[in-house]
């Protein structure tokens, strides 16, 4: 019951800040916001997944719901990096110019999170632990190599 709440107080989280952003919010330091907030939430359920995998049995009801924030945020990226929500905005980011000087790369990178996602949320539904930690680990190697070209370490 606690692994429902905190899947529904998290895909509420990622619903709400989706539609802040996707409403063209008055202030770009209002999107670059919204846009954390999104990254963060699904940070917190990558970590919650991760937390349960290295337990002896997982919990799987928590990896799945974790799973399917993670899967809901690969494709709400598409559209929380838009034109001068960058560094160029005055407001502190991770985001690196590089998102939008070099466009094809990051759109790369983003469709290579969505099939990791994809991939762990499949996994994720079935009951085979070392399939869904493998999955798991996948998708954080990915996080991490967009996070070395897009992601400033010190904002």
């Amino acid at each position: 019951m606690k692994s429902l709440r905190t899947a529904a107080v998290v895909c509420g989280a990622i619903l709400v800040t989706a539609a802040a952003a996707w409403a063209a919010p008055a202030s770009n330091a209002d999107y670059i916001k919204a846009r954390q907030t999104q990254y963060k939430t699904m940070g917190a359920a990558f970590k919650q997944a991760m937390d349960q995998l290295r337990q002896q049995p997982a919990d799987l009801n928590v990896v799945r719901n974790s799973a399917r924030v993670i899967v809901a945020m690969s494709q709400a990226q598409y559209g929380l990096f838009r034109a001068g929500s960058g560094p160029e905005a005055g407001v502190k980011t991770a985001a690196k110019p590089d998102i939008w000087t070099n466009a094809p790369a990051f759109k790369a990178a983003q469709d290579e999170f969505r099939a990791r996602a994809g991939e762990f949320n499949l996994a994720a539904a079935g009951t085979d632990q070392a399939a869904i930690t493998a999955a798991a680990q996948r998708l954080g190697q990915t996080c991490q190599k967009c996070h070395q070209q897009f992601r400033a370490k010190n904002p």
